[in-house]
C-alpha cells in the first residue's frame, strides 16, 4: 500500500518544548502542493506561521509536510520550483521584498582613511536602519571596487548591491555613500539622482521612490526576522 503524503504527520516539538520556545515556537516548514498568492507555488518549500500551516495549508490540502518522506515523493515537483526563482520562498518574503527595495540606506565611510566596501560595510548601515543581516554571504556587492576617499566621484551618489531572502531571492538595494565629517546637503534624498556607476542607472531608477518624493530622509520602521535575511 502506498503512503499518503497527506497523512504523513509531523513530531509536534512545540508540545516538548520549553516554556519560552512554546511562547515562539518555531515556523513550520511545507511544502506547496498548489498556488498559494503571496506564499508560493507547487513545489515550493516554504516556512510559515504553525497554526496558519497546519489549519489552513495542510488540512485544506495545499500543502504537506516537508518531512523526509515528503521531500523525496515531491523531489520532481520540488525541482522544477526551484527552476522558477520569482516564487515567494515565505509568507513574509514579499513584504520584505518591498520594504527593502523602497528603502535608501547611508553608508558612512572614512574621510581620512583609505577604505574600500566589503559586505560587512554593508551589514552594518544596514542595521543602523534597523534591518539585522545574519551573514556576509546575504549581502552582494556590485561587479565594480567602491574605495575612497573620494568626495567628488562618490559623496551623496548611490550605487545598487543585493541582499539575498532565504538564500533565494535577491532584491537591489539603494545605498548611498556620505563621508563621515561632510555635512549633508539640503535633501540629501531628493530626485534627480546621481549614481556612482553609469551602468546602474537603469536598475536604481526602476526602484520603488515614494518615499523620495516627499523630500524626507527614509528611515525604516521595521526590523525584519532573522530567517527572513539568511
Amino acid at each position: 500500500m502506498t503512503e499518503d503524503p497527506y497523512h504523513i504527520m509531523e513530531v509536534d516539538e512545540a508540545a516538548t518544548s520549553t516554556n519560552k520556545e512554546r511562547r515562539h515556537p518555531p515556523k513550520l516548514r511545507v511544502i506547496l502542493v498548489e498556488n498559494v498568492p503571496g506564499i508560493g507555488g507547487p513545489g515550493s518549500v516554504v516556512d510559515v506561521e504553525r497554526d496558519y500551516g497546519r489549519l489552513e495549508l495542510i488540512c485544506g490540502k495545499k500543502a504537506v509536510y516537508a518531512s523526509p518522506f515528503n521531500l523525496a515523493y515531491f523531489k520532481e515537483m520540488i525541482e522544477e520550483a526551484e527552476k522558477h526563482q520569482d516564487t515567494p520562498s515565505s509568507e513574509l518574503s514579499p513584504v520584505t521584498k518591498q520594504r527593502l527595495m523602497k528603502t535608501a540606506i547611508s553608508v558612512l565611510v572614512s574621510l581620512d582613511t583609505e577604505w574600500t566596501l566589503e559586505p560587512w560595510n554593508l551589514r552594518t548601515a544596514l542595521r543602523r536602519a534597523g534591518l539585522k543581516i545574519m551573514s556576509d554571504e546575504s549581502v552582494i556587492l556590485p561587479d565594480f571596487p567602491i574605495s575612497g576617499p573620494d568626495l567628488e566621484g562618490k559623496e551623496n551618489k548611490d550605487f545598487a548591491a543585493w541582499v539575498v531572502i532565504n538564500k533565494r531571492e535577491k532584491v537591489p538595494v539603494r545605498f548611498t555613500i556620505h563621508h563621515m565629517g561632510i555635512p549633508r546637503v539640503e535633501n540629501w534624498n531628493r530626485y534627480p539622482r546621481e549614481y556612482i556607476f553609469p551602468q546602474q542607472k537603469e536598475l536604481l531608477d526602476s526602484l520603488p521612490h515614494e518615499e523620495y518624493l516627499k523630500n524626507e530622509i527614509v528611515q525604516p520602521t521595521f526590523t525584519l526576522k532573522q530567517e527572513e535575511l539568511m
